[in-house]
Formats: C-alpha cells, structure tokens, sequence
C-alpha cells in the first residue's frame, strides 16, 4: 500500500510501457492534481482512494492524455477532486484508440469548475472507447458545461454503461450523461438507475446529440429537471 498526500501533484508519470497501482491512497494534492499519466502504454488502478486533489488545469483526480492508453480502473474511490476546466475526477483527452474500462467503482462529489465533466471527462479519438460496469457517480457538477457526471466527446467509436447509479449530479446540458459518439456508433445504457439530475438548460438526465442511436435497456429514468428542455432524455432523432 502507498500513500500519496499534501504535495503539489501527488503522481505524475511519463514514457513507460505499463503502471498499475494497487490500494494506493492519493489525498491532498494541490496545484496539478491526484494523479497525471502521459505517453503510457498502460494504466491500472485496483483499489484505494483518489481524494480531495485540484488542479488549475484538467483531471483533478487522474489525468490522461497524448498517446493511446489501455486504462483499467477497478473497486477504486474517487471522490472530492476539482479540476478548474475539464473533468473533476478523470480526465482522459487522447488523439486516438484509447480505451477506459471502469468496473465497481465510485466516482463522486468531483468538481469541473468552468468545463465539462464533473465526474468524467472522456475525449478519446479514433476508435476510441468507454466501458463502464456497476459505477457509481453520484455528486459530480459541471456546471459552466456538459455532462455533470460523465462526458464523452463525438470522437468515441464505442460507449457502454451497464449497471450502477447516477444521481445527484448537475450541468448545463446533460445533467447526469452527456455523450456525443461519432456518427454510425449506437450508446448503450443498460440496468442504471439515473435519477435526481440536473441540467439548467437542456437533458437533465441524459444528453445524446449525434452518433446512429441511443439504446436503453432495463433503466430507471425518474425525477431528473432540466429548465429548458427535457427533464429526463434529451436526444433529438437518437432513440
């Protein structure tokens, strides 16, 4: 076990092929942020606790970005981070064929202060690619932009969420998800309870505004509010 606390950014690494932490503890860190992984084949996290990290640029909690990486993310809290523009608790901007598979994890109470993405922000280009399974986000605001729990931008070819909940998060558009998949690609949400959302302009449960269709399956939609259109779906021709 390793803990990482009260520095300026609590771990940053470059260049190598593959890191995987295990029950690590990252708190504190101020300035750049939990955790930023550049030019990395691979990136696993198992366990431990991502918290109360900020960042004056992007992934208060983790941060991703350059080359394609394979990122894991598994029984891992992240919790209580800010990031002043993009994504409060992961930031994940590659040019293409990323992917990120988060797996019984809870991201909550993060903060994306002037962007999008208060909980996730995913910018994965070419054949890019989330997954996500039994997660929670619950909390997460991005207020000044999309997608209060998670944001994924129209350069993803695949996006999946299967189980879990997200509640209590709020944006301008897209209150607990807005996803944006190339077009041709079909966004899956399936068994998610999604409710207590909130967007102040439009979706304040979920957002889709381009990709093929939007697909849900065996999924709670109830008391989200949007104030301008919306409450619940908001997906003009994708359903």
């Amino acid at each position: 076990n390793l803990s990482i606390t009260n520095g300026t950014c609590g771990l940053y690494l470059n260049g190598q092929t593959s890191v995987s932490l295990s029950n690590c503890d990252v708190k504190n860190n101020t300035g750049g942020g939990g955790i930023k992984i550049s030019s990395c084949g691979r990136f696993i996290v198992n366990g431990g606790t991502i918290s109360g990290n900020s960042t004056t640029g992007r992934g208060g909690g983790i941060c991703i970005t350059d080359m394609p990486i394979a990122v894991s993310i598994t029984d891992c809290t992240i919790t209580g981070n800010t990031a002043a523009t993009y994504g409060g608790g992961i930031d994940y901007t590659v040019s293409s064929g990323g992917t990120l598979n988060i797996r019984n994890s809870e991201i909550s109470s993060n903060t994306a202060t002037a962007n999008s993405g208060g909980g996730i922000y995913a910018d994965i280009g070419g054949d890019g690619s989330v997954t996500t399974k039994n997660l929670t986000l619950n909390n997460n605001h991005a207020d000044s932009g999309s997608g209060g729990g998670i944001y994924a931008t129209d350069s993803l070819n695949s996006f999946e969420m299967t189980g879990g909940t997200i509640s209590g998060n709020s944006a301008k558009n897209g209150g607990a998800v807005s996803v944006n998949t190339k077009q041709g690609a079909s966004p899956l949400l399936s068994g998610i309870t999604i409710k207590n959302n909130t967007a102040t302009e439009n979706g304040g449960g979920i957002q889709v505004t381009t990709g093929k269709y939007l697909t849900i399956e065996d999924c709670t939609i109830s008391d989200n509010t949007a104030a301008t259109y919306r409450g619940g779906i908001y997906a003009p021709g994708k359903l």
